[in-house]
């Protein structure tokens, strides 16, 4: 399937920008374009209420979460997980796809900052997304205003988070899901097959 336009023109850019390969990248220098690419995505719709939330972990710590509700009656909530490789990514980098997601959804949209590597090592990653999970599922009637669906999605590694939990959740070991949406996400380690040819993408195989 070809690219569109504006996808086109930002991937001529990158190349021929002189910046480094990404996976040539330390985890900071990465984290920093992330930065850069969410100040290009300009400022989402203005929503009904949206607030920050910390979550407790099991190991004592805690991760963020942004709620983003769109009116005074969301038909769902959905779990967000962002990509970046379980390395890169942050909610400020998302606050604009979880805006429109909930503006056209009419569901509130939690996104879930779950703790990156190398800092934090598997499996951190997924069981901050069951975490969270769980946490909203407590939750849903104080975020909705009354029992709705509960949807999981993510991207790319935040795909495979999404993946996880639906999972999990399935096996009897926790909360009722209603749908799991999976953008590009990352189900098994093979990496050669026509799905994931990333010449020319930001990415590549090695």
């Amino acid at each position: 399937m070809a690219l569109d336009e504006a996808t086109t023109g930002f991937l001529r850019q990158m190349a021929e920008s002189g910046a480094k390969p990404l996976h040539e990248m330390t985890p900071e220098e990465a984290r920093g374009l992330g930065v850069m690419l969410r100040d290009l995505y300009g400022a989402g719709p203005d929503l009904d209420r949206v607030y920050e939330d910390a979550v407790p972990t099991p190991d004592g710590s805690s991760f963020g979460v942004r709620i983003l509700i769109p009116n005074d009656s969301p038909r769902a909530v959905i779990v967000y997980y962002h990509g970046g490789g379980w390395v890169i990514g942050a909610i400020d980098e998302f606050d604009t796809l979880g805006r429109l997601l909930a503006e056209r959804t009419g569901a509130a949209v939690v996104l879930v900052d779950y703790r990156l590597a190398p800092e934090h090592r598997h499996p951190t990653a997924a069981e901050d997304a069951w975490t969270a999970l769980g946490w909203v599922e407590e939750r849903i009637e104080q975020i909705a205003g009354s029992r709705v669906p509960l949807i999981v999605a993510g991207d790319s590694a935040g795909g495979n988070l999404a993946a996880i939990v639906a999972q999990r959740a399935g096996a009897g070991n926790g909360p009722d899901i209603s749908l799991q949406v999976l953008v590009y996400p990352v189900t098994d380690a093979d990496v050669d097959n026509t799905s994931k040819e990333y010449e020319g993408f930001a990415l590549t195989p090695a």
